[in-house]
């Protein structure tokens, strides 16, 4: 609380099945060096915070949600075809055993962890209507404060521009995890290029869809297999890994930006589109709501039907106005919402106040 910053860089072994010992005797020792007021655990998804949380510190500890291993697991798979779960799996993940169902068994051993963490501490940080409903469910006598995210700096500064934006591009979210709901873009896609033969959806973040059968895991696999059988080979493009300037440069050229995956808590890169003012539509899944609006701050749709999003996107590619609207809407809250001046005095409030309810224990 008195300004100073001191960064230790400790290795840890992301372990879904028992305790890392090492690791939880390096972060002891480094509590006990820096004697800090309050601890923050930033993610409840890994075992880092875990270790952390067993250390018995004397100090208070709160976890900042971000992900919610519970929920990913329960609709890990969702939408695709249990013939491609049971017999689509590929050779890689039949030696490394590493397939989707092996993925979401882990996934629900992780939320096991993830839960036993929740219970273990008073406090914890979120942003939106679902994670306090989760938090809440979890550990009914949690005290929940909430506090929204600065975003990256690079987008703050960007104002999407109608008239150098391409009318059928839309920008995609990473997607080399099931949940991310890639497979059933490639359906709208399929649609979509019934009216608009030009449509073009980027998707970033390095998916290889076309690598040898002896290395590629089966839903990169299960999604080269759809692109073929809708005939969208075209109309999808894999981006590799960007950095936020040039998915800035990305966005702002798109017509909108498309979230269609099937959970989210708070959406980064909704929010980046937001607060840059690209027009969005979105999966109504988990937390999405909370940052946007049907049909004031963006379109929403159910992730499953697919015809809604088909309908949703004609819009953005038809009425100008609409986008125009959205995207005026969508930056004014958006800039509200991830102040850095706001979010930053009233993340420091509720450390004071975790600290001060400590003290009164």
């Amino acid at each position: 609380m008195d300004g100073k910053k001191v960064v230790y860089f400790v290795r840890a072994n992301q372990v879904a099945i028992g305790r890392d010992k090492v690791l939880e005797e390096k972060l002891c020792s480094i509590v006990a060096e820096e004697n800090p007021d309050v601890i923050d655990v930033q993610g409840t998804e890994f075992s880092f915070g875990d270790s952390l949380i067993n250390c018995n510190v004397k100090c208070p500890v709160c976890v900042t949600i971000q992900g919610l291993a519970g929920a990913c697991a329960d609709v890990y798979v969702k939408g695709m075809p249990l013939k491609t779960l049971l017999f689509g799996r590929s050779k890689r993940d039949n030696k490394k055993m590493n397939g989707l169902l092996e993925r979401k068994i882990m996934m629900h051993i992780r939320a096991v962890k993830t839960d036993k963490m929740i219970r273990k501490v008073k406090y914890c940080i979120g942003r939106t209507h679902f994670d306090k409903a989760e938090a809440e469910r979890i550990n009914p006598e949690i005290k929940y404060f909430s506090c929204n995210r600065i975003l990256r700096s690079d987008f703050y500064s960007y104002s999407w521009d109608i008239e150098k934006a391409e009318k059928h591009k839309l920008f995609g979210i990473r997607s080399e995890i099931p949940y991310k709901g890639l497979h059933y873009a490639v359906k709208v896609i399929a649609k979509l290029k019934e009216k608009y033969p030009d449509v073009l959806l980027e998707v970033p973040g390095g998916l290889k869809v076309d690598e040898p059968l002896s290395s590629i895991a089966s839903y990169p696999k299960y999604i080269n297999e759809l692109i073929g059988k809708y005939g969208v080979r075209e109309n999808i493009s894999f981006l590799p890994s960007l950095n936020p300037q040039e998915i800035a440069e990305h966005m702002m050229s798109s017509r909108a930006f498309y979230q269609y995956s099937v959970i989210e808590n708070s959406p980064n890169s909704l929010a980046e589109a937001q607060v840059m003012g690209v027009p969005s539509v979105a999966s109504d899944v988990g937390g999405t709501s909370s940052y946007a609006e049907d049909g004031v701050s963006g379109l929403l749709f159910e992730v499953d039907n697919i015809d809604e999003c088909v309908e949703k996107i004609s819009r953005i590619f038809e009425e100008d106005e609409l986008c125009l609207t959205l995207s005026v809407n969508e930056k004014k809250l958006a800039e509200e919402r991830h102040d850095v001046k706001t979010n930053t005095e009233k993340l420091i409030l509720i450390y004071r106040e975790i600290i001060s309810k400590n003290k009164e224990r």
